[in-house]
């Protein structure tokens, strides 16, 4: 029995395998030493020729690591280096977010290890360097692999067999039940034993263990409470013109880091390194923050302090304050989004019902109603992608948006019940929104949530 086998190539190319027994023994062989030592056990060496023929997450990009020392663990400078790498092709607005980056990244090497996996969103603009962010992740982090145009099924088999880092760029350009799907993946995976049900190739309902990293890039936060909860996210920004970054991504050095990362991740799985005691270092750390964090922030937040508890880190502030500004801003934007959405529609019906714009010189209030203001929303997030039939907005809801923002206004008699809206304070309620959430046109539903 074997806890793991990790593929490798040397400094001449050839294939190896590293491999911690269930022992806990730790041997490191090219592929052709394990078949000259084991000539007789051909289960053993089918298992290594089926891995071999599989090593999909190894690309001419992204190469495995090297040969692994398989020696006693100590790297107290391996978060630094892999933080250097980082910051010389990536631009964050905050020095937080690299440590949470690269603590991700190296966490990724042993997260079987893990009873959670935060999920990584880099969200803003086009122009932003989040597919850059993106892509170190995928360079760097244990089989890291670009999920972005292969199925879901795929994906989730992926996730239970080989426990893949999985990456998804554009995730805003993903649509009805694929993006349902990945939803499901994104939530149930977040914890280990975590599965989802699918019809097995004897035409069965199985439950499959999809228990596995995920990092997104998109161009606004995730919308779904249950996704946002269980994400750290990084927000980007184009960088300034005075921060010089390099273009390419040094693959030596990361095969370099990976190399060492292998050998934390052997360290890790074969017990020469305690984990488990790590986290619980870890969690004791996050449930006594100042401000106290939620539970899922705790979740959050003391897996990902574990490589610098490791390397004997000593200040877990970075990440702490991060996640929890991260939740913060994650409550608040939920909190917002149902009604940005709705006054983003609602302007759309002003302005249909306005002659010279949108400064009220003539404006038929007649045509500004609640039942307008639904089918407006309804069209918008079917453009978007983003209407579900069981939460399709109601004229009853939406009275009730716009109520809570601000509008003062009452159900009329007659066909169709129209709404009137109190003119009195109509205009500096809809011009205080229009501070608030921004312009239609230049919200979340029209970049296309």
């Amino acid at each position: 029995m074997m806890k793991c086998i990790e593929p490798f190539r040397d400094e001449g190319g050839a294939l190896g395998f590293a491999i911690v027994m269930e022992d806990d023994t730790v041997i490191v062989r090219s592929h052709e030493e394990w078949r000259h030592e084991r000539t007789g056990n051909k289960e053993f060496l089918r298992q290594l020729d089926d891995i071999a023929a599989n090593v999909y997450w190894e690309t001419k990009d992204n190469p495995l690591p090297g040969r692994p020392s398989g020696e006693c663990y100590e790297d107290p400078t391996l978060l630094q280096d892999w933080q250097r790498n980082l910051a010389r092709t990536v631009y964050h607005l905050d020095d937080r977010y690299y440590q949470t980056q690269v603590s991700w990244e190296i966490a990724t090497w042993f997260k079987e290890e893990l009873p959670f996996a935060p999920r990584l969103p880099f969200y803003a603009p086009t122009v932003s360097g989040k597919s850059t962010a993106l892509n170190h992740v995928i360079l760097t982090s244990h089989r890291g692999f670009d999920y972005t145009n292969p199925t879901v099924a795929a994906l989730q088999r992926e996730l239970g067999q080989y426990h893949p880092t999985a990456c998804i760029d554009s995730w805003h350009k993903i649509h009805g039940d694929r993006k349902m799907e990945l939803e499901q993946t994104y939530e149930k995976g977040f914890q280990q034993g975590g599965t989802v049900a699918r019809v097995g190739q004897d035409d069965k309902v199985h439950r499959y263990p999809i228990y596995g990293w995920i990092a997104i890039a998109t161009i606004h936060q995730p919308r779904a409470e249950d996704i946002q909860n269980r994400s750290v996210g990084i927000p980007m920004a184009e960088r300034p013109p005075n921060v010089k970054l390099e273009r390419l991504f040094d693959l030596a050095e990361i095969k370099t880091l990976k190399t060492r990362a292998l050998d934390l991740r052997l360290a890790a799985l074969s017990g020469r390194i305690d984990i488990q005691a790590a986290l619980a270092t870890g969690a004791g750390i996050a449930e006594s923050y100042e401000p106290a964090l939620s539970s899922r922030a705790i979740d959050i937040a003391h897996v990902l302090l574990v490589p610098g508890i490791l390397m004997k880190n000593d200040d877990p502030d970075a990440i702490l304050s991060h996640v929890l500004e991260s939740q913060e801003q994650a409550k608040q934007y939920l909190d917002n989004s149902d009604q940005s959405d709705v006054f983003y529609a609602f302007q759309g019906v002003v302005a249909d019902a306005t002659t010279n714009g949108l400064d009220g010189k003539t404006i038929d209030f007649r045509k500004i109603t609640t039942n307008a203001a639904s089918a407006q929303l309804i069209e918008d997030l079917q453009q978007a992608g983003n209407l579900e039939d069981k939460k399709r907005p109601t004229t009853r809801w939406v009275f009730s948006q716009l109520s809570d923002l601000g509008f003062k206004m009452k159900t009329g008699e007659g066909a169709g019940h129209t709404t009137i809206f109190d003119e009195s304070n109509f205009w500096q309620t809809y011009n205080r929104l229009v501070v608030k959430f921004g312009k239609r046109g230049e919200g979340r539903v029209a970049e296309g949530e």
